[in-house]
């Protein structure tokens, strides 16, 4: 089951539309041109095997990068049967913007451009489906990982030189027993006043 927050995705396939189109014209064209006579039927299923082909290539190219966002990092990889993967700690992402094209926006597609604190480089993100919604999960994780800290509840607090310290009965005896003396004190001190007073 995927954690919260957790997007895993490849380029979208908006991209391919112009091929699909391509492809089904292909076999439409090639279907009528058959079905008055100008086509022989071993030329119709050669084009329909083109067409076969050429929509299972655009797929595996499709699947060629995958895209994850986890609660902790940005994972890029690329490949088929030997996959390199590129991680980005959302510690150490600087900023993140978008760019589309016309095409792209026409499709609601775009892509999304990770720029890593202290360098000069960035990682691109291609093609993504909705990347302004792509773009926005990966600022609410690094976020949500920078508030509550990359240990969990028990890390150190940030902008404070000392870690949280949990309140338990000793701690809390320490805290108090300096007070609880002052106001001994002050309570002997006043004793003492009244009997002279009398």
């Amino acid at each position: 089951m995927p954690e919260p927050n957790t997007i895993k995705t490849n380029n979208s396939r908006k991209l391919y539309v112009p091929y699909y189109g391509m492809f089904i014209a292909i076999l439409l064209v090639s279907a009528y041109l058959n079905f008055q006579g100008r086509l022989t039927l071993s030329a119709l299923g050669a084009a329909a095997v083109i067409v076969f082909v050429g929509i299972n290539a655009t797929e595996i190219h499709r699947i060629w990068q995958t895209y994850e966002i986890n609660p902790r990092s940005v994972v890029h990889t690329k490949g088929y049967l030997s996959r390199h993967s590129r991680r980005i700690d959302l510690f150490a992402i600087n900023d993140v913007t978008i760019t589309q094209s016309l095409f792209q926006r026409i499709f609601n597609i775009g892509d999304v451009h990770i720029r890593i604190a202290n360098a000069s480089y960035q990682t691109i993100l291609t093609n993504v489906h909705n990347p302004k919604s792509f773009a926005q999960t990966i600022e609410r994780n690094m976020h949500g990982l920078r508030n509550i800290g990359e240990d969990g509840p028990d890390r150190d607090y940030p902008n404070t030189k000392q870690p949280f310290k949990r309140p338990t009965k000793d701690n809390l005896s320490d805290d108090f027993d300096g007070q609880d003396n002052e106001n001994k004190e002050e309570s002997d001190a006043e004793i003492s006043k009244r009997l002279r007073e009398i």
